[in-house]
């Protein structure tokens, strides 16, 4: 997200984060100048409420709701970070095309996932979820990665331009940023 952002103040607009958690993110990039204000939903009530606890001062608002089906409002930035994967295949295409549509002309969708196609890499971050999935550190109901290219093919056919680049940093995983930017409007002449 920081790559995306830069140091442009205010570049990533009105931020919408999907499965927010208590809202560090959110809150950071307002605080840091990047967004100008941040909406974010999580199915967590404790972490809704902590975040919400913390966010008093700031343009942030959070608010308990299952990514599948809350309301997304449209925005100039949409975040799904590592949430996907919690879902069906045909549930994550359905939030897929949904924050793809919340985009306002000239926004942006970020999305980092695995990508189960990197050989070790995959294994390595499959194993890791399924650890911490059955301690119920991260608590989704399942874990299915699908590849990079397969969320791409769906952004594109909601009109968004895509490209795919690691972000596994120094890590052993398999995670991608998938940016998916729609044209802005044309302007009248």
């Amino acid at each position: 997200v920081a790559d995306v952002a830069g140091d442009a103040p205010g570049v990533l607009g009105h931020v919408v984060d999907v499965g927010a958690g208590r809202g560090q993110l959110s809150l950071l990039l307002v605080a840091l100048g990047r967004a100008t204000r941040a909406t974010g939903v999580d199915w967590d009530e404790g972490k809704v409420r902590e975040g919400q606890a913390a966010v008093r001062e700031a343009p942030v608002s959070l608010s308990v709701g299952d990514a599948r089906t809350a309301e997304l409002p449209e925005a100039d930035s949409v975040l799904l970070v590592d949430i996907l994967h919690y879902f069906t295949l045909p549930e994550q295409e359905a939030l897929l095309t949904r924050a793809a549509r919340a985009v306002r002309a000239g926004g942006r969708l970020l999305v980092r996932e695995a990508d189960p196609s990197l050989g070790w890499r995959s294994w390595a971050t499959w194993l890791e979820e399924r650890v911490f999935t059955s301690l119920r550190f991260n608590r989704g109901e399942r874990v299915a990665f699908r590849p990079a290219r397969e969320h791409a093919a769906i952004l594109e056919r909601e009109g968004l331009v895509v490209r795919v680049q690691p972000a596994w940093g120094r890590t052993p995983f398999s995670n991608v940023l998938i940016l998916g930017e729609r044209p802005p409007a044309p302007s009248a002449s």
